[in-house]
């Protein structure tokens, strides 16, 4: 049975405890007696929570030797008990990182012991995933990945408190690739495209993500009770996700992603017209229908995951790949949100119709959708300041 030991008693401000536990080996046939001292000032909370670990690794005949835990040791505990509220999809990039063959964290730290990770030993993976050509924003999310376990790892007490080796780590500069677009003219045609080629849901693909700006997520998200035809509104209060083959229904990234969006009223006869079909076939398969009320649905009525939306995006466009340059599905957000700014639309209006939480990560996101605004400031100068100006062009 464990039980706990005060050290430096009578020391005040110096006390620290001495776990005493017992792990079983050999199938159960043999113990042995273990100890782990706290540092000064761990929380008792944090104490007895070791202590009933340790009682159920015993009971249920698992050895842990705290003192020769590997980094693969803990990564495997991480994913297995400490990332219950992670996001699904973001769940599913950290374990493709943690346990890919080629350059995971588990096959290159895997055998270190947990409290032999030093800073020189992560630089020299980072800089071994840039030399593989990795991009600077991949080596990045490797090594937030890194610390947040590091971290964790030091919460629980398996590492001395106050030093993550990661922290000191130089990283590559990430550098900021301009966003792409469509222009309008490529919008039109786009759209012409859609109009005379595409399917019901392809154009529901099309005509609302040009016409909001939404989100593939937040697309696949709408039902019919998002929808006000009258007042021309649609709501996101929802985002589904894809992760692992399972479509998972979340709340948006953040509170500004709950948000009313405007529709043109293109957007609102095409919404309009495919729920009248939806009501149509749903007499029409009777029984066999599913009721979803999602507002893109295979013919049956059940909601199409968000891999089937860009599939259908995808494979349309790469059939007319001659008559239009292909973007990501993606990108016919950043299309909204350029025009958008090409037509003057402000800044705070722009920001809450995307769901960004500041307005800085819309001005940062879509700053080249400015620069036609800065050569109306330079032609300014020109016919205010210059205009007298002796110098010949």
């Amino acid at each position: 049975m464990a039980y706990k030991q005060l050290l430096d008693e009578g020391i005040k401000g110096k006390e620290r405890w001495k776990v005493m536990y017992d792990v079983v080996t050999n199938g159960r046939t043999t113990r042995k007696r273990m100890s782990k001292t706290f540092p000064v000032g761990t929380s008792m909370t944090v104490i007895n929570r070791f202590i009933r670990q340790v009682e159920q690794e015993k009971d249920e005949g698992i050895f842990v030797d705290y003192t020769k835990r590997t980094f693969a040791d803990f990564g495997d505990e991480y994913f297995e008990k400490h990332t219950r509220f992670i996001s699904p999809t973001t769940l599913e990039g950290y374990l493709q990182m943690y346990n890919s063959p080629k350059n995971g964290l588990k096959k290159y730290f895997g055998d270190i012991k947990l409290d032999k990770l030093v800073t020189t030993t992560i630089q020299d993976y980072i800089n071994n995933l840039s030399e593989e050509g990795l991009s600077s924003k991949s080596i990045k999310n490797r090594a937030m990945l890194m610390h947040v376990m590091i971290a964790k790892a030091i919460r629980l007490n398996y590492l001395k408190k106050g030093y993550n080796p990661v922290e000191e780590v130089e990283l590559p500069k990430i550098r900021k690739k301009p966003v792409e677009a469509y222009t309008v003219e490529e919008v039109k045609k786009l759209l012409e495209i859609a109009d005379k080629y595409g399917s019901e849901n392809l154009k529901l693909i099309v005509y609302i993500m040009l016409g909001t700006g939404v989100r593939k997520g937040e697309l696949c998200s709408l039902t019919h009770d998002s929808i006000d035809l009258e007042k021309k509104q649609l709501f996101i209060t929802n985002n589904r996700v894809q992760a692992n083959g399972i479509v998972v229904t979340k709340e948006p990234k953040s509170a500004a992603g709950v948000r009313p969006i405007a529709l043109p009223d293109a957007v609102v006869y095409l919404i309009k017209d495919s729920i009248t079909n939806y009501k149509k076939r749903k007499l029409l398969y009777g029984d066999k229908f599913v009721d979803s009320r999602y507002l893109i649905t295979r013919c049956t009525g059940e909601p199409l995951s968000p891999d089937s939306v860009y599939n259908i995006y995808r494979n349309f466009m790469k059939e007319h790949s001659k008559s239009l340059r292909y973007l990501s599905l993606h990108k016919l957000r950043h299309s909204f949100a350029s025009i958008a700014i090409s037509n003057n639309t402000d800044i705070k209006t722009l920001q809450e119709t995307l769901g960004h939480s500041q307005s800085s990560v819309t001005l940062d996101t879509y700053s080249h959708g400015y620069m036609e605004k800065k050569v109306s400031q330079a032609q300014m100068l020109d016919s205010t300041i210059f205009i007298n100006s002796n110098i010949a062009l």
